[in-house]
């Protein structure tokens, strides 16, 4: 009641100001009346009644003050002066405004995304229970044999992409799939929204197919039908059952999968079983037990595990398995990252913050005056300092508010910003978090904004104190924006780097697609080649096509194919780790198509078949790893599941097939093979690469018209391949330049307005020294030394932290050290040239006014 009674007073005041007249002017006629009846005369009883009653103001003043709204309409009134004021002066208020909205917008954007991505808990309940292991086991074999004997935790299995067809109405397209044990939905605890989840025994091998939808294939394949549950659809031309449909915040293990698949577990198979790495972990800690214990259980199980498989395996084997929580794993390559790019974005901020302090000093020394005649009137210091905070208070939330737009438009950039492969990028995109980044923007905004007037008492009475503080301020401004130009050097020169980083591959308008087929075109070996030459010749036909060859995978493509190996006169202590070489299967004209030289030996050629020699091509740094000063040809490798040898018939020049920035560091070789000697070709669902030299685009619909059940996708060049292998590399660097150079353009600004500002003040002291005999040039040179001591300053004070701070950048950077000397000397010496260079400007002005006008001013 008394708050609806406080507010009605603020918003009603006028009215209550009536209605409080009426009621002191009735009380004085009722004491007046009073009088007259004792028999004072009219006259006498007025004034009797004004003195019995006292001070009219003051009783007025008092009955406001019962109100408790005094406060609020020191506010309203302190309000709508600053709103005045900064009318009266657009140039300042835009500038202020647009300069607080630059640093809050990307402060919040990039906060917001740095929260969503890496602190905000996953979608699933008790989130922080689940674990995975890195540097483990995987393996569908390893994996379900710890499900088995873990008692500290529930682990699951599953394979995280698998490309399917799917043939609907005719029709033949991609799916983006992943095979999972029994127990994921167990794990994850999330139920589907309509039907079940698969049970155990639909990991046994022969029974029939099962498939769970995820939510959009339901919605934008089968129409959202509520009578999907039970039906049947056709993925890789086998009829599978559809047992349920995920909800839609269900995105595991990533927001691209649209279907789960039971892992079928036949241990017949085992090649599939122990020798595939693609099949991983996750777990969910069971109750009472904490990822200690988890991690204390795994040392005592891996001798267990290692023990199971089919063939004797190091000592070593897991040893680096580490448990750690699921949303940390998930976030490891990223984090890096996203925290450098939060506190650039917060650096900017602070260059923004300096800035429009920086301005508000200005403004408030042009304002003595005034601050002299208020005080005239009664007005204290903290009555004036109050006036100042509340004008701050509504710039920053006028500059948020233009900020929160701002923001927007940076977050819906944010995925032509960020590689595809970001963790959870389109759940924050579909879960915005704005707001909490916009608040904690904003909050840090305020702080900085409400202890300026107490740091530099905005020259509520003139003072060299403000003056030196506002140089201060141009100082930090300047290492601050030091710190963003460091980390854009650094990055931009690891962009540079990688730029021109040779992979080996010197062919770049070479096209390549992804193309699957089903078992009934592929459902052998011969076939699969029959297929394969079927497919060659229809599109060799085309004057436009100049080559085509077949790869497992193509250049720049980062899906792993390593397999774990033994070179024949290399043999390997049981305690030592096998070694893991890379593997590419390729059709005899690969190399010529790519460019890659083959330095010794010979390349493949036709007589290369599935039941002649098998034989295989290393490349040129395997070669001196394993037989410098050596011929490796005849020399022989093989995996370490299969006891057939492979002779190794030529020497290829090196080449990174797997990224611009070269292999996992765990990669021991590289090597290739026949297609025709590969298993990529036994498979009954052929996913392959196609490398073609063409000028024709529509080479696409020409193979459609003939083949309608196949699988087209991936279509790019290699070109567009290797630039999307440094993306992430790219992306940083975008936004880190472009921070830089805004801040680097708030701080020279800064500088510019507050030596401008300080030569206006020192006109009378210029003119008084140009009268005495001092040169322009002499005066200039005086302006610019303080302008370059505060730079000088500032940057030099920064550069100690950024190399500090630098090692952030690690993960990030190719090439070159994180101390890279080009970024730590180039960058400060930009900016405290691009300050004397702003600084200048004013100067120079300052020195051409007459110094007689200037004397006779006061």
């Amino acid at each position: 009641m008394k708050l609806l009674l406080r507010l009605k007073s603020l918003f009603q005041k006028d009215h209550l100001d009536d209605q409080l007249s009426d009621e002191l002017a009735f009380h004085l006629e009722q004491q007046e009346a009073e009088l007259i009846e004792k028999g004072f005369t009219p006259q006498q009883a007025k004034l009797e009644a004004r003195r019995l009653f006292g001070p009219i103001a003051s009783t007025r003043e008092e009955c406001r003050d019962k109100r408790k709204t005094q406060y609020l309409e020191d506010l309203s009134a302190d309000t709508c002066f600053t709103l005045r004021s900064l009318r009266k002066s657009p140039t300042f208020s835009l500038i202020a405004i647009l300069t607080l909205a630059l640093g809050i917008g990307a402060n919040t954007a990039f906060f917001s995304t740095a929260y969503g991505i890496l602190f905000k808990p996953l979608p699933y309940p008790q989130p922080r229970q689940l674990v995975t292991l890195d540097e483990g086991m995987t393996g569908v074999g390893p994996v379900t044999t710890l499900r088995t004997l873990s008692t500290t935790t529930e682990y699951v299995g599953y394979v995280s992409s698998l490309d399917l067809n799917l043939f609907e109405s005719g029709e033949a397209s991609k799916l983006r799939a992943s095979r999972t044990t029994f127990n994921l939905a167990q794990v994850l605890q999330t139920n589907p929204q309509l039907g079940r989840w698969f049970k155990q025994e639909n990991e046994r091998p022969g029974l029939h197919r099962v498939a769970v939808l995820s939510d959009q294939l339901w919605r934008t394949r089968f129409n959202a039908n509520p009578n999907i549950v039970g039906r049947t659809i056709t993925l890789n031309e086998r009829p599978y059952e559809v047992l349920g449909v995920m909800p839609p915040s269900f995105a595991f293990p990533t927001p691209q999968t649209e279907l789960w698949l039971p892992i079928p577990i036949d241990p017949r198979n085992v090649g599939e079983i122990w020798g595939n790495g693609n099949f991983l972990p996750i777990g969910r800690l069971k109750p009472n037990h904490t990822l200690a214990t988890a991690q204390s259980e795994i040392r005592p199980l891996l001798d267990k595990v290692r023990s199971s498989f089919p063939w004797r395996m190091p000592d070593l084997y897991g040893a680096n398995a580490t448990v750690v929580r699921h949303d940390a794993a998930l976030i490891k390559q990223v984090q890096p990252k996203l925290l450098v790019l939060a506190g650039a974005t917060f650096l900017l901020l602070l260059i923004a913050c300096g800035n429009v302090g920086n301005l508000l000093l200005a403004r408030g020394i042009h304002r003595q005056r005034e601050f002299s005649l208020r005080a005239a009137l009664g007005a204290s210091n903290a009555r004036l300092l109050r006036q100042l905070l509340t004008e701050n208070l509504i710039l920053v939330i006028l500059g948020g508010t233009a900020g929160l737009a701002i923001a927007l438009l940076l977050f819906e950039a944010l995925p032509m910003v960020f590689p595809k492969d970001t963790p959870r990028l389109e759940e924050l995109l579909s879960d915005p978090t704005l707001p909490l980044g916009a608040a904690a923007s904003l909050a840090v905004t305020i702080l900085l904004f409400t202890t300026v007037p107490l740091l530099g008492g905005l020259s509520l009475k003139p003072s060299r104190h403000a003056s030196k503080f506002s140089l201060t301020l141009i100082g930090i401004e300047l290492a601050l924006a030091t710190t963003l130009l460091i980390g854009a050097a650094l990055m931009g020169h690891t962009l540079w780097q990688l730029a021109n980083q040779d992979s080996g591959i010197p062919a770049t308008n070479v096209t390549t697609a992804r193309i699957a087929t089903g078992p009934s075109r592929c459902p052998n070996p011969d076939s699969c080649q029959a297929l394969l030459n079927d497919l060659t010749q229809t599109l060799i036909q085309d004057p436009a096509i100049r080559s085509i060859n077949w790869t497992n995978a193509a250049p720049f493509d980062p899906s792993f194919a390593s397999v774990a190996s033994a070179i024949e006169d290399h043999p390997k202590l049981p305690s030592d780790p096998a070694f893991v070489l890379w593997q590419t299967a390729a059709t005899p004209g690969y190399f010529n198509t790519l460019g890659i030289r083959i330095l010794a030996g010979r390349a493949f050629n036709d007589t290369d078949q599935a039941k002649s020699q098998l034989v295989t091509i290393i490349s040129e740094s395997t070669a001196r790893r394993f037989w410098p000063n050596q011929n490796p040809i005849g020399k022989r490798v093989r995996p370490v599941y299969d006891p057939n040898w492979r002779t190794i018939i030529g020497v290829a020049s090196d080449a990174s097939l797997y990224s611009i920035t070269g292999y996992p560091s765990w990669i021991d070789g590289v090597q290739y093979l026949p297609l025709t000697q590969s298993r990529f070709l036994s498979e009954r669902n052929l996913q392959l690469s196609i490398l073609l030299e063409t000028t024709n685009n529509n080479w696409p619909s020409q193979l459609k018209q003939r083949y309608p059940d196949i699988v087209i996708s991936n279509i790019a060049t290699l070109g567009a391949l290797r630039d999307s292998s440094i993306q992430s590399q790219r992306s940083t660097a975008t936004l880190l330049t472009l921070f830089a150079v805004l801040g680097l353009i708030l701080g020279i600004a800064g500088v510019h307005g507050v030596i401008a500002h300080r030569a206006a003040q020192r006109t009378k002291e210029m003119g008084i020294r140009m009268a005495l005999g001092a040169r322009p040039a002499q005066l200039v040179r005086m302006v610019l030394a303080e302008t370059f001591i505060a730079s000088t300053l500032g940057t030099s004070a920064v550069i100690v932290a950024a190399w500090l701070l630098s090692r952030y950048l690690k993960s990030l950077v190719f090439g070159i050290t994180i101390h890279d000397p080009l970024a730590f000397t180039l960058s400060p010496a930009i900016l405290i040239l691009a300050a004397t260079i702003a600084a200048s400007i004013p100067a120079i002005r300052a020195t051409r006014t007459d110094p007689a006008l200037t004397l006779r001013q006061d």
